[in-house]
C-alpha cells in the first residue's frame, strides 16, 4: 500500500498528475538510464563471448534485467515514460518484482533446457557462428529475447493500470 500519510494529503488523481508533471529530462535519471543502457550492451556482449555455460547464463541474467528496467521505465515509440519518484510506481514495485523473479526462473530454466538439448540436435539445425562464440549462444538469447517483451509487456500493463486506477 501507498504510506498512508501521503494518500490522506494526495487524490488518486493529483497522484496521476503529480507522475506526469515530473520534467522530460533530469539529469539523475539521464545517468541512471545511461548505466543501465551500458550494462545491457556490455554484457550482452559477454553473452556472446563466454565461452562457459556460467558465464552465458550470468551475463544474460544481467544483460535481461536491464533491458527490462530500462524498457519498462522509459518513454520510447510513443509509450509513456514512469518515474521512480511516483507513488503509483513506487506501488507497484514489489509486484514487478515479483513478476521479474518469475520470469528469471523461466530464463534459467529455458537456458538449462536449451543447453542440455542443442548438443542432440543435428549440426544442419545450428547456425554457424564465428570463432569464439558457442551455438547456444543466439538461440539462448532469441529466448531471452522473447520472455522480455512479454515481461515489458506485462509490466508496463501494470503501471499503465495503476495510473488509470489510482492506488489499490
Amino acid at each position: 500500500m501507498i504510506d498512508s500519510s501521503l494518500s490522506q494529503k494526495v487524490s488518486p488523481v493529483s497522484q496521476v498528475e503529480a507522475c506526469r508533471v515530473n520534467p522530460s529530462f533530469s539529469i539523475r535519471r539521464f545517468a541512471l538510464f545511461t548505466v543501465i543502457f551500458l550494462a545491457m550492451f556490455i554484457s550482452a556482449a559477454f553473452v556472446f563471448l563466454s565461452k562457459s555455460t556460467f558465464g552465458v547464463m550470468f551475463a544474460s541474467t544481467i544483460c535481461y534485467s536491464s533491458s527490462i528496467v530500462l524498457y519498462t521505465f522509459s518513454s520510447n515509440r510513443g509509450l509513456p515514460g514512469y518515474f521512480f519518484r511516483c507513488p503509483l510506481v513506487q506501488h507497484e514495485i514489489p509486484r514487478l518484482a515479483r513478476l521479474h523473479v518469475g520470469f528469471l526462473v523461466a530464463l534459467f530454466c529455458l537456458q538449462e533446457i536449451a543447453i542440455r538439448l542443442l548438443p542432440l540436435l543435428p549440426k544442419s539445425w545450428l547456425p554457424a557462428m564465428a570463432e569464439g562464440i558457442s551455438s547456444y549462444t543466439l538461440p539462448l538469447f532469441a529466448v531471452g529475447a522473447c520472455l522480455a517483451l512479454i515481461q515489458i509487456f506485462k509490466s508496463r500493463s501494470f503501471l499503465g493500470r495503476a495510473h488509470k486506477v489510482g492506488p489499490e
